[in-house]
């Protein structure tokens, strides 16, 4: 009896130390990536993502290539991430291609709000959304933006 009690008693001390070693392990991943994405929410990611996210922030890179290595990923992963320089990030997990390309379609509202969306492809619209989630300033994306609307829709 007092061996069957004394091995319960180790079993529930080490699943105990394991929830809390995840926990823990949860929480310094997310407080490293939200250095680079400041919001983010490391929950709505699969354990891969977080994986390999936690791989670039560790890395050897410069601040703004691990940045931008990082909005990468998360596109990928259908996490948009949106803001400017001096807004908060928006984290929106985006589970189908009509929810991303809807995103997409907002955040490029923002820097050209007559957009006919009706006259771009979807690559297009992709391309235009690769340079609203990039680095930069407002106005260094909306001059990038405006000249692809303009190639686009002529």
């Amino acid at each position: 009896m007092k061996r069957t009690v004394f091995t319960s008693a180790i079993a529930l001390i080490a699943t105990a130390t394991i929830a809390g070693a995840n926990s823990v392990y949860s929480e310094i991943n997310e407080t490293e990536l939200q250095r680079y994405i400041p919001g983010l929410e490391v929950e709505i990611l699969d354990e891969t993502t977080v994986l390999s996210a936690m791989n670039i922030a560790t890395g050897g890179e410069t601040f703004s290539q691990k940045e931008g290595k990082l909005k990468a990923l998360l596109m990928d992963a259908n996490v948009m991430v949106m803001g400017t320089d001096n807004q908060p990030v928006m984290i929106i997990d985006a589970p189908d291609h009509e929810a991303a390309a809807d995103v997409y379609k907002s955040a490029i509202e923002r820097f050209i709000p007559e957009a006919d969306f009706a006259a771009l492809t979807d690559e297009e619209i992709a391309s235009m959304a690769n340079v609203v989630f990039s680095g930069g300033t407002f106005s260094q994306k909306k001059g990038k933006l405006d000249g692809l609307y303009m190639d686009y829709t002529s």
